[in-house]
C-alpha cells in the first residue's frame, strides 16, 4: 500500500487534481479488497500503475507488477513485494543492476538474511552487504 500512497501524493503534488481521482481511488480500493484487478484496466496509465502496484503489494502476485509499463515503476513494484512479502525472488525480475541491488538490500534490511546478498550482481556491493 506504500506505493499507492506515494504515487497518489506525487500525482497530487504535480498538480493533477483530476475530477476522476476519487472514482479511481474507489476502484483501486475495491480491486484490492476483492483481489480483482479488472478495474485497473479501465484507468489511465498513472492510476493503472497505482492500481497494479496496490494489487501486487496486497496479494504478493508479481504478475501485477509485470503489467506496469514504466520500468522504474515496475522495479519499485517488485521491490515493494520483495520486502513486504519477504520474497527475494521478486528482485530477480528487475532489469537494472542498481535497482536489483537496492531491492536485495531492502530485503536483507527487513529480514536480516545476509545470504540474499549473493543476489547482488556487483561483487564490491555484495561484499559490503555481507559485512554489514
Amino acid at each position: 500500500m506504500r506505493i499507492l500512497y506515494l504515487l497518489l501524493l506525487t500525482t497530487i503534488l504535480s498538480g493533477c487534481l483530476c475530477p476522476t481521482l476519487n472514482e479511481d481511488l474507489d476502484k483501486i480500493q475495491a480491486a484490492v479488497e476483492t483481489s480483482n484487478a479488472t478495474a485497473c484496466e479501465t484507468m489511465g496509465e498513472t492510476m493503472q500503475t497505482v492500481c497494479y502496484s496496490a494489487m501486487a503489494s496486497s496479494t504478493g502476485n508479481l504478475t501485477f507488477c509485470e503489467k506496469i509499463g514504466l520500468e522504474n515503476m515496475k522495479a519499485s513494484c517488485y521491490t515493494t513485494v520483495a520486502t513486504e512479502k519477504q520474497n527475494p525472488e521478486a528482485c530477480e525480475r528487475i532489469g537494472t543492476a542498481e535497482e536489483k541491488t537496492y531491492c536485495v538490500l531492502q530485503v536483507v534490511s527487513k529480514t536480516g538474511d545476509k545470504t540474499q546478498c549473493n543476489r547482488i550482481p556487483d561483487e564490491k556491493l555484495k561484499q559490503q552487504c555481507l559485512s554489514q
